[in-house]
């Protein structure tokens, strides 16, 4: 049941000889893989998919176990499984391309790789952010030694979850003294005794490897199970795999350390969350740490890529952490082609491409996404979406085009939380702005956005709602709208700063500067006003020529507090003996008077901000 030992050239197959290119290398690698080979057919496996494979494959995969790993052959041929395989340490599944097909005929996943968690030991002393160690009853800490991975845990539930998940993650022990566990990094997260924080012993499955096959559910829509389950696993490789059909991801890991998903392929997958039947290509739950996903593809399901904090059946604890998924697309999605949940942390995009998706490109919801090199083109809704805990994501050179609908959301890209950087960011062609922010303390650097509100129901480019009260913006390119930049509020502390637009007449169209605007090296933006009735002083006017010809009238300066080290130079510059009145803002002084008088052509004064009064320079 195992590739023999060749004894001569005689015995090897033909093809080793043609792909090796001399008989002696042939013969080598065939020694080598001598024992450690195990053909599916020989152990009984029907190709015709006629009788149940399971049972055989099965016994393959056991016989390279018990030896401590090998390779299961599955050639050529239809493959119907009736319950699950399931994998074991250093054993690797292989097909023959598409060719070789699993028929999900169960209720179940495919193929299944399980290790398994020991009992959590409580942590007496709560654990910071940041921390290397772990303290806990002396007996409790000797059930752990250098080398272990264990599941850091508690009950502290992550913000915005809708499966109720809890915060985790997964960490290596480096040694053990007296009930104090040294782990060999810092943890991500603070746990807390009063959140019943504990340290799960891991026992994870090392080496399994799948490769070069299609999995298919010939009856959509009448199960809820995933192609390939992998839970508390160490270094998995799946690669090349097909699936359609399927009414759960393709690929889910949960609980697993490190490890590669690359060139994986799903379309028509179910997307029934009323069923629980959540066609994803890729979805990662729970503690995954370190793992890359590379060179997927989706169309006509769910999401090509999604993370979420459902772990094992029972055990919700743990979130995702530095995942990466590079060189993706997804095709014409149900929802957002790529997705993070609530749950995850620190997820790196980095060359994907999202297509026709029915709602967003990329729905950003967990913390500090990374998103590099990305594009979304014709999504129904946003091309990008940062909200509930988003906090702290970065896009850098991503582009969002001609998003397809007129509705309230068909953004380029919108921030609906704070904290997030946008760098040499693009949106062109959208229906509605080219950048939305609901939020505070967002920045963009050298982005542009050009000719959106296809749709006619806006007129900006760029939208400051009203919540937003700190708001950056250096370099890049506005035009083409009615109105470049609109705030919904005047309380917005705004920088614009060495920005091209195509034209500045509409840089503020339809909408009122923030006082504590702060405007620089814009071509062609004049910073020099000339009022002729009371004016209020703004951030974007520092040079203030005031003309009382036909009645006296004050400049009202905006509060000192909010436009610290701001300077403004006022001229009375009309023969008129009506005077123009610098009047600070509600109590506050300038040069410890309530106002300040311009009463002769020509004079002016010039005043400066401490962040509490004015004062005459």
């Amino acid at each position: 049941n195992k590739m023999p030992v060749p004894s001569s050239a005689d015995e090897l197959p033909p093809f080793l000889t043609r792909e090796l290119g001399n008989i002696e290398s042939a013969l080598k690698f065939a020694t080598s893989l001598a024992g450690t080979v195990y053909f599916a057919g020989d152990f009984g496996a029907d190709a015709r998919g006629v009788k149940n494979a399971t049972t055989a494959i099965q016994s393959a995969i056991d016989a390279a176990g018990t030896r401590g790993g090998g390779v299961v052959l599955l050639g050529i041929g239809v493959y119907r499984l009736d319950t699950a395989l399931v994998m074991r340490a250093n054993v690797t599944l292989e097909g023959c391309g598409k060719a070789t097909v699993l028929v999900q005929n169960g209720t179940v996943a495919a193929i299944t790789a399980l290790g398994s968690p020991a009992t959590a030991k409580v942590l007496t002393v709560n654990a910071t952010i940041r921390s290397t160690t772990l303290t806990m009853s002396g007996a409790d800490g000797d059930s752990f030694v250098a080398g272990d991975y264990g599941l850091l845990r508690s009950t502290e539930a992550v913000p915005n979850s809708t499966s109720s998940a809890t915060y985790g993650e997964i960490v290596r022990v480096a040694s053990e003294a007296a009930g104090v566990v040294t782990l060999d990094g810092p943890i991500q997260h603070g746990y807390t005794t009063a959140n019943t924080a504990a340290l799960q012993n891991l026992t994870l499955l090392d080496g399994v490897q799948i490769r070069n096959l299609r999995i298919t559910n010939p009856d959509p829509g009448t199960k809820a199970a995933p192609g390939i389950l992998l839970r508390y696993c160490l270094e998995p490789r799946i690669e090349n795999i097909w699936g359609d059909g399927l009414d759960g991801a393709l690929v889910n890991l949960q609980h697993t350390v490190g490890g590669l998903v690359a060139g994986v392929w799903g379309r028509d997958l179910t997307d029934d969350a009323g069923n629980s039947r959540l066609g994803y290509v890729v979805a990662v739950a729970g503690a995954v740490v370190g793992t890359r996903i590379d060179n997927i593809h989706g169309e006509q399901c769910r999401h090509v890529f999604t993370t979420s904090g459902t772990g094992a059946t029972g055990a919700l604890a743990g979130i995702p952490y530095g995942v990466v998924v590079s060189n993706s697309t997804a095709f014409n999605t149900t929802h957002a082609g790529f997705d993070t949940h609530a749950e995850g942390d620190g997820i790196a995009f980095v060359n994907c491409t999202a297509l026709g998706s029915e709602t967003e490109g990329f729905q950003l919801r967990a913390f500090r996404n990374k998103v590099t090199n990305c594009h979304a083109y014709g999504a129904t809704a946003s091309g990008f979406v940062v909200l509930e805990n988003g906090a702290g994501t970065t896009l850098d050179n991503c582009s969002a085009l001609h998003t397809r609908t007129s509705g309230n959301s068909a953004f380029g890209f919108q921030c609906a939380v704070g904290d997030i950087t946008l760098s040499a960011c693009t949106a062109t062609g959208n229906e509605r702005q080219g950048f939305s922010f609901a939020d505070d303390h967002n920045r963009m650097i050298g982005c542009v956005s050009l000719d959106n509100n296809e749709g006619g129901v806006t007129t900006d480019e760029i939208n400051v709602g009203a919540s937003v009260t700190h708001l950056t913006i250096v370099g890049g390119e506005l035009g083409g709208s009615t109105n470049l930049i609109r705030f919904a509020a005047t309380t917005t502390e705004f920088v614009l700063d060495g920005v091209d637009t195509h034209d500045y007449t509409k840089l503020f169209g339809g909408s009122t500067l923030p006082a504590q605007a702060k405007i620089a090296n814009v071509l062609g933006y004049s910073t020099v006003t000339s009022p002729t009735t009371t004016y209020a002083a703004n951030g974007g006017k520092y040079s203030i020529l005031a003309d009382a010809s036909a009645g006296a009238f004050d400049v009202d300066l905006p509060a000192a507090s909010g436009c610290t080290d701001r300077v403004y130079t006022i001229k009375k510059t009309d023969a008129s003996a009506n005077a123009v009145t610098v009047d600070p803002s509600g109590a506050e002084t300038i040069d410890g008077a309530g106002t300040y008088a311009l009463t002769v052509q020509y004079q002016s004064v010039t005043c400066q901000s401490d962040g509490a009064t004015w004062w005459v320079l």
